[in-house]
């Protein structure tokens, strides 16, 4: 089986995700809208471990970085039951575990070159 190169960065992939929003962050939302739904299809779509591991950021509750408002955290199960994604969260929460290392942060890396024109 060929190696696969994990991406450097999830946030790109995640925003994919940002209509999910209102559900996650606002508990008087009864269900996701239908453009939260279809912005799991790249995740779900492709079968390689890549998308798997971006989703991640959800099971460990790190897509609240990327929320307009605090993150209702019961409703990060919610979301995947509703769109149908047949992925139960304590399943993904095991994959996640399981591959921990493997999970490319939200953001990239700092560049060593970034990191020193900062210094003073």
């Amino acid at each position: 089986m060929p190696a696969t190169t994990n991406p450097r960065e999830c946030r790109s992939s995640l925003r994919s995700l940002m209509p999910c929003a209102g559900f996650l962050t606002n508990a008087s939302v009864p269900a996701p809208p239908t453009a939260c739904c279809d912005g799991f299809d790249p995740f779900v779509a492709n079968r390689s471990s890549a998308p798997l591991l971006w989703l991640c950021h959800i099971a460990t509750a790190d897509i609240a970085r990327l929320l307009p408002a605090p993150m209702n955290h019961t409703r990060t199960a919610s979301v995947m039951e509703y769109c149908g994604l047949g992925l139960p969260i304590d399943a993904l929460s095991r994959f996640c575990e399981n591959n921990r290392d493997e999970v490319p942060p939200i953001d990239p890396p700092s560049s060593p070159s970034a990191a020193a024109g900062t210094k003073a």
